[in-house]
C-alpha cells in the first residue's frame, strides 16, 4: 500500500515553516498511474508551497539526515525527492509494460 513517506524531510520540514504536518497519502491500491502522478504532482507544490512560505529569517543552511545520502539542505531534499519521484513512477510504468502484467 502506498502511502506519502514518512521520512526525514517530512518530519522537520512543517516545523521549519511552522505548519501542520501533511495529511496521509492515498492508498495505491486501485489507482491509475495517472492519478498516482497527479497526487505526486500535488504533493511536490504543497511542497514548494512551504518553502515559500518559510520566514525570511528562517536558517536556510540548515540540514537534515538522510539514511543514505547523509545531511542534505531543502535544496537537496527537494531534488532527491523529484528523483526519487521519477524513479518510482519509470518503475510502475515498467511493470505495467511488462508482457506478464495482468490488469485484473
Amino acid at each position: 500500500m502506498w502511502r506519502r513517506p514518512r521520512g526525514v524531510w517530512w518530519r522537520s520540514s512543517p516545523r521549519l515553516a511552522g505548519a501542520a504536518a501533511p495529511p496521509e497519502g492515498p492508498s495505491a491500491a486501485g489507482r491509475s498511474l495517472t492519478e498516482l502522478r497527479q497526487h505526486l504532482t500535488a504533493v511536490r507544490a504543497q511542497l514548494l508551497s512551504l518553502v515559500e512560505r518559510l520566514p525570511q529569517d528562517a536558517n536556510l543552511d540548515a540540514k537534515h539526515d538522510h539514511p543514505f545520502f547523509g545531511p542534505l539542505n531543502w535544496k537537496e531534499w527537494l531534488a532527491f525527492q523529484r528523483v526519487h519521484d521519477g524513479d518510482h513512477i519509470e518503475q510502475i510504468e515498467a511493470i505495467e509494460g511488462s508482457p506478464s502484467y495482468s490488469r485484473a
